[in-house]
């Protein structure tokens, strides 16, 4: 499996959103200590908003940095696509309609 990390594809979405969702979570807070005056939980909050970015950052930049460069062939490019082609269009179907699927993923 080829993936942009050193993680598989689906936990790094899954990272990604997570943290995303943390940080929405955590700016409605701010919002609401901005709301209720309450400057002592907002100051938590912005102590808390950059940690996760800031954590966030540096798990992204050790993990670029880990991470190898992999220029596929044209030919592992083709193949990829010319399954995704076959499984999507059963085997009974035309050729020319075959083709044309080849067409538009490639």
């Amino acid at each position: 499996m080829y993936t942009n990390v050193n993680l598989a594809a689906p936990v790094g979405a899954l990272a990604f959103l997570g943290t995303g969702l943390l940080l929405f979570v955590v700016a409605l807070a701010l919002i609401y200590s901005v709301v209720r005056k309450k400057f002592r939980l907002g100051k938590f909050v912005l102590v808390t908003i950059v940690l996760v970015a800031g954590l966030y950052l540096v798990i992204l930049l050790i993990f670029s940095f880990a991470s190898n460069e992999k220029v596929l062939a044209r030919a592992k490019k083709n193949t990829s696509a010319k399954s995704i082609a076959t499984w999507l269009i059963p085997s009974r179907t035309c050729a020319r309609r075959r083709a044309w699927a080849m067409h538009l993923i490639s």
